[in-house]
């Protein structure tokens, strides 16, 4: 914009990134090019229901046109904010096209509720393997989020929740379910 002279400052970012898009399923004849929802037809065997005419199974970029998208009030209603979120964020790298799927969007909504169901102990003890586990996880955390990799930091924060689940109660597997809760709240708002 500066080189333009559209503003006098320098811009404060170093690079832009380009989001890929939400893709879904579309079912299509392609003698027509008509497309059909998929509540109108059987998935397991696509036809044109006019026509009997076998219809063409793609993936493409989400259009009221296509018919294949989501209503995000009723995904957001069923799943909640949080999981559909980070969902959206863990499917595939930032720059990269996310194919929508209902059935992988409940693994991360059991991992939101595995999150809150963790329970803090009352327990004083120190675990010094539960603090390395921590001190590991933290550092290829913030690498990936430095790097722009916010699918690979939730996949770790992922894995680290399994791990953690599994320590005896300490003072350290209680700083480690929140440092969890903090590395989901750039994804998941109701934890910061």
């Amino acid at each position: 914009m500066q080189e333009i002279s559209v503003c006098s400052h320098k811009e404060p970012f170093k690079k832009v990134i380009s989001q890929g898009m939400v893709t879904g399923t579309t079912y299509k004849n392609p003698k027509t090019g008509q497309y059909f929802s998929p509540d109108t037809i059987n998935i397991a065997n696509p036809v044109d229901p006019t026509t009997k005419d076998s219809l063409v199974v793609a993936n493409e970029k989400m259009s009221k046109s296509k018919l294949n998208g989501i209503n995000p009030e009723s995904t957001i209603a069923k799943y909640g904010v949080d999981t559909v979120r980070v969902y959206m964020m863990f499917k595939s790298p930032i720059e990269k096209d996310i194919q929508w799927s209902n059935a992988d969007i409940k693994g991360i909504q059991r991992f939101i509720s595995r999150v809150d169901n963790f329970v803090p102990s009352m327990s004083d003890d120190c675990d010094f393997y539960v603090q390395r586990q921590l001190l590991s996880f933290w550092k290829s955390y913030c690498k990936d989020m430095d790097n722009l990799k916010f699918n690979a930091a939730i996949a770790k924060t992922m894995k680290f929740s399994r791990t953690i689940g599994d320590f005896p109660p300490s003072r350290d597997k209680n700083r480690a379910i929140f440092v969890i809760r903090k590395a989901l709240s750039p994804f998941a708002p109701s934890y910061r």
